[in-house]
């Protein structure tokens, strides 16, 4: 083609010409309506029915509160705070613990009902900055549900 001997260009190709679809039938809309209310109406109908018609959705599942367990984000932020970031979930609330390294038992930090926070140090951890650990727990009804979030370290920024 590119090396071979010259000629003239081949004729295009002529298509047929192809009609477009009409419209829909008018009120197809309405009559699937009367349709489906006809069929959930009449006897032996029951929600199994319509769910494997595509009639109902199927009812959802909730998440079983035992097995909840937040994902945390956490940013030293200057002047003793903390930006405290969880997904909240079901929960009412959601439970901040701290630990300092070398230390034993966790301390409570703050209790939050929002996504996001700003939460002020305790003043003990002012003085220098200090490495910390921090985990989080979902609350509902006052109780601690689930499990503990997985620990982050962050070092505080007084």
């Amino acid at each position: 083609m590119f090396l071979g001997a010259q000629a003239p260009m081949p004729e295009a190709p002529s298509f047929t010409s192809v009609s477009m679809p009409g419209p829909g039938a008018a009120g197809i809309i309405a009559r699937q309506k009367a349709f489906k209310a006809r069929v959930m109406l009449s006897p032996g109908y029951t929600s199994q029915i319509g769910e494997v018609l595509g009639m109902e959705s199927p009812a959802p599942v909730p998440p079983d509160p035992m097995t909840m367990t937040p994902t945390i984000n956490v940013t030293p932020e200057v002047d003793g705070k903390m930006f405290l970031h969880c997904s909240r979930s079901t929960a009412d609330a959601v439970r901040w613990e701290y630990l300092i390294p070398n230390t034993t038992g966790w301390s409570f930090l703050a209790d939050t009902t929002r996504a996001k926070n700003v939460v002020q140090l305790p003043s003990s951890l002012m003085a220098q900055p200090e490495r910390v650990v921090i985990r989080a727990r979902f609350i509902k009804n006052n109780l601690p549900i689930g499990e503990y979030s997985q620990n982050m370290t962050v070092v505080t920024n007084p």
